[in-house]
């Protein structure tokens, strides 16, 4: 047996259609390769960041590293987007909810529509459930999620009064403990 066309397989050139407020708004099927990369760096740090929330400091500063600048954010997403944005802007999909859609067609060109799915339902995709907030619960629940314990694990929570001084371009700058600048 030979192998079949990829747009056979994976159906890559049809579009991506979302139900945005009792419309079918369609998004481009296809990315390019460097689009592709910028979507890859994105999704395996939020991947790390759900994995072990601490870390979510040195995986900002690792896509910065990699020249994952606004620029090249708003060109991705322009690129997911595509004639899409039009609809989107139309039907006033703003904020939170357009975020939404970025994240779903995100998942949806790099996992599949099954995660993208669970994405745009607000839950974690398919296999990749986030571990518990923090080492400590971790070792908590056996590094088991609660899913897999079956029991619910609430991870401790830090105080606001927990917090650390960090260095960032040479100045010295007060931030709480998810990595946000003070009062953010």
């Amino acid at each position: 047996m030979g192998f079949r066309d990829l747009a056979e397989v994976a159906g890559v050139r049809e579009p991506k259609v979302l139900p945005i407020h009792g419309e079918d708004v369609a998004f481009p099927g296809t990315v390019s390769a460097e689009i592709g990369a910028r979507m890859m760096l994105i999704y395996r740090a939020g991947q790390a960041v759900m994995a072990d929330p601490e870390k979510a400091e040195a995986e900002i500063e690792a896509i910065t590293k990699n020249g994952l600048t606004q620029a090249a954010v708003d060109e991705m997403e322009a690129a997911l987007l595509g004639d899409g944005a039009e609809a989107l802007d139309r039907l006033q999909v703003w904020g939170a909810a357009r975020n939404r859609v970025i994240s779903t067609l995100t998942v949806w060109h790099i996992v599949g529509q099954e995660a993208a799915e669970a994405v745009w339902e607000g839950k974690a995709p398919t296999g990749a459930e986030p571990a518990p907030a923090n080492r400590a619960a971790r070792r908590a629940t056996g590094g088991r999620s609660s899913a897999a314990s079956g029991k619910a694990t609430k991870a401790p929570s830090r105080s606001k009064a927990q917090t650390r001084t960090t260095t960032a371009g040479g100045s010295s700058a007060k931030r709480k403990a998810t990595g946000r600048p003070a009062g953010s």
